[in-house]
């Protein structure tokens, strides 16, 4: 079988097979398929209230995470598992963001009355003893 990209040759196994190549450590995993983290987390790039530097940081730690948990002996390759970690990730940083974001309720400038009034015209002035 032909790796993907050429860098990737010494780390591209089959799943299960005996190939000195799948002895990489983590850190090889990591370095080779960092390009990986990064594709991924720029379909993630459009979450509410997250940067996309902090969601390719997020991409890199799972990737991590899946290195150290990676197993080659299994019948899949790094790049598929670690894409699933990667996303799995990222759709949790993602609930955590709509959880946060529904919480946080509508904002007191926002019009309410039909003259275009805000949330503050309604509300008493806490400085004049209303």
């Amino acid at each position: 079988l032909k790796p993907r990209r050429p860098n990737q040759t010494h780390l591209f196994a089959r799943g299960g097979t005996r190939d000195t190549r799948a002895t990489a450590t983590p850190g090889d995993l990591v370095r080779e398929n960092m390009g990986l983290a990064t594709t991924i987390a720029n379909d993630y790039r459009n979450i509410p209230g997250v940067a996309l530097d902090d969601v390719i940081q997020h991409a890199r730690m799972a990737m991590v995470r899946a290195a150290r948990k990676y197993d080659p002996t299994k019948a899949t390759n790094f790049a598929n598992y670690a894409g699933r970690a990667i996303r799995n990730e990222l759709n949790r940083l993602y609930g955590r963001q709509m959880r946060t974001a529904s919480r946080e309720g509508p904002s007191l400038d926002a019009p309410v009355t039909e003259d275009g009034g805000t949330r503050h015209d309604i509300l008493p002035d806490e400085q004049s003893g209303a």
